[in-house]
């Protein structure tokens, strides 16, 4: 599958999350307390951009190893441990040879996370030589007075979306006061997160 199939397939889950939000939300007491639905979303959302890049560089890496693809400066600074040219050396055909470094990448890929908007730039450094943010803009019609704006606002916004998706996920989505509370989280704020990410996801896959 492509990349962006891959991620539309995560995000019509987050959909599903979204329709029981809010049927539950109508049909129920106040009550229940239905935000922890909403966080699963919004953590659920930051995954689909997370799986999405992790693939466009994965298949992007390997197409370029294929020579499907121009060779890009980053491409070029990927290094192969030895035991992946060994398996690629003891390989008898072009099938061999190109799960050997997919398998390579994708162990590498796996240790990190493409989420933040500094992170993704530097994965797609990997496979292209354009510089990422400033093509987002371009494609969600930035001109060159706008431009800086414009990226400085995607950006921020993106990394606030992942810090409050990492202390849903690794802290609870507990606030830093004491005593430590639950922080509220909004039916809008996820609104927002869905159109945010979901934007970004489209430019990338128009421009890299």
């Amino acid at each position: 599958m492509k990349p962006i199939q891959y991620y539309e397939g995560v995000w019509s889950r987050c959909d599903q999350l979204q329709s029981l939000f809010l049927y539950l939300n109508s049909n129920t007491s106040s009550v229940v307390d239905l935000s922890d639905l909403l966080r699963a979303e919004w953590s659920m959302r930051v995954s689909a951009l997370d799986l999405y890049v992790h693939e466009l560089v994965a298949q992007n890496m390997l197409s370029i190893f294929q020579g499907n693809r121009a060779i890009c400066d980053g491409f070029q600074r990927y290094k192969l441990k030895a035991s992946t040219l060994l398996r690629i050396r003891g390989s008898v055909n072009a099938f061999e040879v190109d799960n050997a470094f997919d398998l390579d990448v994708r162990e590498y890929l796996s240790a990190l996370t493409f989420q933040r908007s500094n992170s993704i730039a530097d994965g797609v450094r990997m496979i292209s030589p354009i510089v990422l943010w400033d093509a987002v803009c371009q494609i969600l019609g930035a001109d060159g007075r706008s431009l800086k704006n414009m990226k400085q606002d995607i950006k921020s916004q993106l990394d606030l979306i992942c810090d409050r998706r990492n202390k849903i996920v690794h802290e609870g989505d507990l606030n830093n006061t004491f005593p430590r509370g639950l922080r509220p989280v909004a039916r809008g704020e996820v609104d927002f997160v869905k159109m945010h990410i979901d934007r970004i996801v489209r430019a990338i896959d128009s421009c890299v």
